[in-house]
């Protein structure tokens, strides 16, 4: 679970890196926060995909009701930011597929070969994982984007700082 936490982190500082990269001279603010703004996007809708896939899982596996409720609310939360996110997919003609990374589709199998309690400390992991990373890049993109991907990053913040805090919430409950 540590390795997802730092994939995560490790998205972030890609994201980070690839903002820096080339000729500063040349580089326009208004090109970094273009740049800044489709990555951000494809990114996201591509986590929000293996989220709502892994809880899927957390509704069929978990005995834990704690973890059920969290999972559904995470689906039904990380499905209106990913419409949103279409939106402004939309608006920006990016095409990105819609599956996820081979690295998730390897997690979200392990996953789905655990159930009870054997599958409900790395799920809240990796959501807390993913959360915390998510608030770093929602943060970074409300500061560092077009307008319309400012704003909805802005907006969104809160709702994953609350998904953070729930998911630590349940998985403290745990021990």
């Amino acid at each position: 679970m540590k390795n997802l936490g730092y994939a995560f982190a490790g998205i972030v500082f890609l994201f980070i890196i690839q903002s820096c990269h080339g000729n500063k001279q040349a580089d326009s603010d208004a090109a970094k926060a273009q740049r800044h703004s489709l990555v951000f996007i494809k990114n996201s809708l591509v986590n929000g995909l293996c989220e709502i896939k892994a809880s899927g899982l957390a509704i069929t596996n978990s005995n834990n009701h704690q973890v059920i409720d969290l999972a559904k609310m995470m689906i039904t939360e990380q499905t209106g930011i990913d419409s949103d996110l279409m939106k402004l997919k939309s608006t920006y003609q990016i095409t990105v597929k819609d599956t996820i990374t081979p690295f998730d589709a390897r997690w979200i199998d392990s996953l789905s070969k655990r159930s009870g309690r054997a599958f409900d400390k790395p799920y809240l992991s990796a959501m807390v994982g993913i959360h915390r990373s998510d608030s770093v890049l929602f943060t970074l993109i409300a500061a560092n984007s077009k307008p319309d991907v400012r704003k909805f990053a802005a907006q969104r913040l809160p709702l994953v700082k609350k998904q953070l805090d729930s998911a630590l919430a349940v998985l403290s409950s745990l021990k």
